[in-house]
């Protein structure tokens, strides 16, 4: 079965001021047999991600891994081209 997720993840700066954080939304395939196993292959795959640099200030950054946002089944076959990966359904605001 093949499903995406949506992952989130945060910079956070040594310096304490950057205040919101910096935030990254990604978006990824995964196969997997059930809903349960995609969502713990999604949080290893952000914990994975997880890095640190210097900025230009010299203070260090360090993206972490904050949330898996959601989890979509998509189909039990492999994507193909064109394949839907994402929908949300919303109204919109007035």
């Amino acid at each position: 079965m093949w499903f995406s997720v949506r992952l989130l993840s945060r910079a956070e700066v040594e310096d304490g001021l950057s205040k919101p954080h910096l935030c990254e939304e990604s978006l990824r395939l995964i196969e997997a047999p059930d809903q349960t196993s995609a969502r713990r292959v999604a949080e290893e795959l952000g914990r994975a991600d997880a890095h640190s640099y210097r900025n230009e200030e010299g203070d260090l950054v360090r993206w972490v891994f904050a949330e898996v946002l959601e989890v979509q089944e998509l189909t039990p076959e492999p994507p193909h081209h064109g394949a839907e990966v994402y929908s949300r359904l919303f109204y919109e605001a007035e």
